[in-house]
């Protein structure tokens, strides 16, 4: 059982794959969530001054995808935090486990898309907390393991 779960959000439908798995396991063990969004602002600012527009737009857009996830999370009755970031220097699997752990997390979920292989590594490399990785099928469908199956191989 976890009693916190950090879920790692984007608007991808794995991400969004992930919350729904999270959810799930927070209902079965009666545990809190906290959403996490990180705006890797480095990667839409060239040094010129530029994108300067681009980032504030992916705050935007990062602040609606986490006030989504927490209406769904307390339309199940979840209890659910929100956290908005912003870096330039930071890789998102460093926001989250640093996140995961000074919360006291006992699971990070997150969604994973295309070749997830080097997200996954990151943030297994920066954590001791189990993180698997939800996927979600070519078409946005759910992949073939929930987070629970892959939470019982990891233990």
């Amino acid at each position: 059982m976890n009693s916190r779960i950090l879920v790692s959000l984007d608007s991808s439908a794995a991400s969004l794959r992930g919350l729904d798995e999270a959810i799930g396991l927070a209902a079965r063990d009666g545990s809190a969530l906290r959403l996490v969004h990180v705006v890797n602002a480095s990667r839409y600012h060239g040094g010129d001054g530029g994108g300067t527009d681009l980032i504030a737009w992916m705050q935007e857009a990062g602040e609606q995808v986490l006030q989504q996830g927490r209406e769904c999370a307390q339309a199940a009755g979840i209890a659910a935090g929100t956290l908005p970031f912003t870096t330039r220097m930071a890789h998102v699997a460093d926001i989250d486990a640093e996140q995961a752990g000074a919360w006291g997390a006992g699971l990070i979920v997150a969604g994973a898309q295309g070749n997830c292989r080097d997200f996954g590594r990151a943030l297994q490399s920066r954590t001791s907390i189990p993180a698997p990785l939800v996927r979600a099928g070519p078409n946005g469908e759910a992949g073939t393991a929930t987070v629970e199956t892959r939470v019982a191989v990891a233990a």
